[in-house]
């Protein structure tokens, strides 16, 4: 009985001055900052797929106050802005990709 009271107290406590509570820190979250990060070092680029959605191309800016991504894609004439939230998956895109997918552009 005892217990109850105090879980009432405290449910009580909770509705009248709710408590600020951190952030829920999740595994594919840090997963998601870990690979922006290491594209930002190695100057890589990123398909991700959000939304059922994909793209892939170059980081632009990386904004985490607002957890936006902004992605410009190989021949430079389409960029998207991603809600970090809405990202399902986000990969690192090889070199060799890369340079292959500038060599198609380049005939066209």
């Amino acid at each position: 009985m005892k217990k109850l009271f105090q879980l009432l107290k405290s449910y009580l406590y909770e509705f009248i001055e709710p408590s600020t509570k951190p952030k829920e820190v999740t595994l594919k979250a840090n997963q998601i900052a870990y690979t922006i990060k290491q594209a930002q070092e190695k100057h890589l680029a990123l398909h991700a797929i959000y939304d059922e959605k994909s793209f892939t191309g170059d980081l632009v800016k990386y904004d985490k106050k607002e957890g936006k991504l902004v992605l410009k894609n190989f021949s430079k004439n389409i960029s998207t802005i991603i809600a970090v939230k809405d990202i399902d998956r986000l990969s690192l895109v090889p070199k060799t990709v890369r340079y292959s997918q500038t060599l198609i552009n380049k005939k066209k």
